[in-house]
């Protein structure tokens, strides 16, 4: 192994635990964002590089040893655990109490998020914070609502209650499972896309999650996690600047050698 593997190393894990930072400070600031789902950081060990007798001196009772390439980092997991559920005042106000997302539609791309703070906007439809529309199953148009109280039951089905106080049932708002959550992909505004194959619409209720009115979900952020990992990814990535830097000052004093 020569000085520029050490760097190599060195520069790996630099790196690595600059990525850490990113994923910790996004968690951190994301902390009272409704229905975020944290983010955490796994690290890989690179292909080893075979040490020769020639580079070390090994025993004749040594098996075959190597140094690693230094750590790459994989895609960053999303934490899909339950958060904790809020009361809210807007009857537009919703939470999954279970697995599943909601669905929304930015032009013709259907994307998933657990943020259930929704609006109804000019032409009634039902929208989240940034106007995209939620997915929903209709019976009427929502130009055609009636005017009334909105109701929205475990089960997704969504009904006007008149003057009259009778139930007009307009549409029913669906959850969506994914197969391989490995697959999803954070796209910003707390929404998340995967592959068109990796998405099941299923009806809200019992197994697939219930949706519950006037309530939120909270960040699943943990901030007394996410600060401890941030002081130990703090020591890690220090320490791999003092690897980098012994290794510089070797490199010179073998330089000086050869001049």
């Amino acid at each position: 192994m020569n000085m520029n593997s050490l760097l190599d190393i060195s520069r790996s894990g630099l790196n690595g635990f600059q990525r850490k930072m990113d994923t910790i400070g996004n968690n951190i600031a994301n902390v009272n964002t409704t229905g975020f789902k944290a983010r955490d950081l796994n690290f890989e060990e690179l292909l080893n590089n075979q040490t020769t007798t020639n580079e070390v001196g090994l025993s004749k009772q040594a098996r075959k040893t190597g140094i690693n390439m230094g750590v790459g980092t994989q895609q960053a997991n999303i934490n899909l655990q339950q958060g904790a559920l809020a009361d809210a005042p807007a009857d537009t106000d919703l939470a999954i109490q279970g697995s599943g997302f909601f669905g929304v539609r930015v032009g013709n791309q259907l994307l998933l998020t657990r943020d259930g703070s929704f609006k109804r906007d000019a032409t009634g439809n039902l929208v989240t914070e940034n106007g995209a529309t939620v997915a929903m199953t209709k019976n009427l148009p929502t130009n055609k609502w009636p005017n009334g109280k909105l109701q929205i039951a475990q089960d997704g089905k969504v009904s006007i209650i008149n003057n009259q106080d009778k139930v007009i049932q307009v549409g029913r708002i669906n959850l969506y499972n994914v197969t391989k959550p490995t697959q999803l992909s954070a796209v910003g505004q707390n929404l998340y896309t995967t592959d068109a194959t990796n998405i099941q619409q299923t009806a809200a209720g019992g197994a697939n999650g219930l949706i519950l009115q006037n309530k939120l979900e909270n960040s699943t952020v943990s901030l007394a996690n996410e600060m401890t990992d941030m002081m130990i990814t703090q020591r890690a990535y220090a320490l791999n600047t003092r690897v980098a830097q012994a290794s510089d000052t070797m490199l010179n004093i073998t330089n000086q050698f050869n001049d």
